[in-house]
């Protein structure tokens, strides 16, 4: 039986109501062994480390009612391949699934308005999710180490990370996607936000679109993969260290309108640099 098959089988289990302790709406700690349980009815907030380290867990669902998943909440529960989150959440705090290198199976619910820093750092099995438009807080670093999402885009399109951004991208964006080797930009986009791309060592394919004005500071910072890129006629400004250590970066083209900041592309030691 394979790992999706098991965890499918898995939903049946259930667990004594007794091994989570639960004060004033918060679920404070899990103590049980199960492999997949279900959280009682009741519960606003799954707490701080509530269930973080647990060896045994492979399968979670949370109950409609739940608002917030505190950091560090299932934080190394490296078992851990699927969670069933509510349309009612409203709230995935920092760090709260970091190091689940197991989890495969995840939905965003509509309606979740934070997605807290590294809250899915380092979770490599993932290989598909969609950030939903209702996300008006974005932390940094959140799908960091997640070698399984290999290109990004907007919604809708047949990506392994959607998102629903146009005109704006939250600074960050994509930071540290490390396998991350293409990703289409809407082209409504009016900047490139600083450390959109940070560490996204992979990526090979990127186009900014026309109609960009700043390429923010540090946003392709350590792309190291990233060979050849093209400034649109409507970008003003690239900012200091924009390209630094894009080590392959043979050709920039840059208008001549450009203004291109000190140290801009810093360490691209195979750099030749052309003007429209």
């Amino acid at each position: 039986m394979d790992d999706k098959n098991a965890v499918k089988k898995s939903r049946t289990e259930t667990d004594d109501k007794q091994n989570f302790i639960i004060q004033d709406g918060i679920l404070k700690q899990y103590t049980g062994t199960a492999s997949a349980i279900t959280v009682p009815d009741g519960v606003k907030v799954i707490g701080e480390n509530a269930f973080a380290k647990n060896k045994n867990l492979k399968h979670v669902q949370l109950p409609k009612g739940v608002l917030v998943i505190a950091p560090q909440a299932f934080a190394w529960c490296r078992n851990l391949q699927g969670v069933e989150l509510p349309d009612s959440l409203k709230v995935i705090d920092h760090e709260a699934f970091m190091e689940c290198e197991s989890l495969w199976d995840v939905h965003i619910p509509d309606g979740l308005t934070t997605l807290g820093s590294c809250a899915f750092s380092e979770c490599r099995s993932l290989t598909e999710i969609t950030i939903p438009g209702s996300v008006t807080e974005f932390g940094y670093e959140i799908f960091s180490g997640c070698t399984g999402i290999r290109t990004a885009g907007p919604l809708n399109g047949p990506y392994d990370l959607t998102f629903p951004w146009t005109e704006e991208i939250p600074g960050y964006a994509f930071a540290s996607l490390t396998g991350m080797t293409a990703v289409v930009l809407p082209e409504a986009l009016k900047e490139i936000p600083k450390f959109a791309f940070y560490n996204c060592a992979a990526l090979t394919d990127v186009r900014i679109p026309d109609g960009v004005a700043e390429i923010g500071y540090k946003a392709f910072l350590g792309c190291i993969r990233l060979k050849k890129i093209t400034i649109p006629d409507s970008v003003r400004t690239i900012y200091p260290l924009a390209f630094q250590y894009c080590y392959d970066l043979e050709e920039v083209t840059i208008p001549q309108s450009t203004y291109v900041c000190e140290n801009s592309f810093a360490g691209c030691r195979k750099l030749q640099k052309t003007e429209q």
